[in-house]
């Protein structure tokens, strides 16, 4: 289904009572089909990623934290939510089913040992390779079609307005 601007150009602006709509609130209009096909992409993006990963029995979820474990020397577990933005009786959950699966151990923190480290096992550093083959067919997939020069310039956009929305204390 493909979004175009006109689609969106009955789409109110407001400013707040007794005052102008500023410049940016009318651009809103402009944004709404950019963001709605963003919200779109990731949606069919998560769709494809487990449709091609269903033979490794992974959540996405579960997916992101073994990447960021894979790719470290071990995590602290209260590190994790932020990280796959997740809160942390998720993570919990996540980390019990990777460790009944052999694929994730949970150590205690040599500087505190209330804490506790993570650490992907050979297992799963083997199951990340053959994930990220299939991250790199879906992506590849994605991307058919379109220009390196596209591609890199619709990368920087989305990159600002991520920052643009992350806000400067989270960029």
């Amino acid at each position: 289904m493909k979004i175009e601007l006109e689609s969106f150009a009955k789409v109110e602006t407001a400013a707040a009572p007794g005052c102008e709509p500023s410049q940016n609130q009318h651009k809103l209009a402009e944004l709404a089909p950019l963001l709605y096909v963003i919200a779109n992409v990731s949606k069919h993006f998560r769709r494809r990623v487990q449709e091609e990963a269903k033979d490794f029995e992974l959540t996405i979820p579960q997916w992101k934290v073994l990447a960021h474990l894979s790719s470290s020397e071990g995590i602290a577990q209260s590190a994790l939510p932020a990280m796959v933005d997740a809160d942390a009786m998720t993570i919990s959950g996540i980390l019990d089913r990777l460790e009944a699966r052999g694929l994730a151990v949970r150590s205690p923190n040599p500087k505190d040992s209330r804490a506790k480290v993570v650490h992907a096992t050979p297992l799963a550093q083997a199951e990340v390779a053959k994930m990220r083959e299939v991250g790199r067919g879906v992506y590849a997939k994605a991307i058919e079609g379109i220009s390196e020069a596209d591609v890199a310039a619709t990368l920087a956009t989305l990159n600002r307005i991520s920052d643009n929305l992350a806000g400067p204390d989270r960029q």
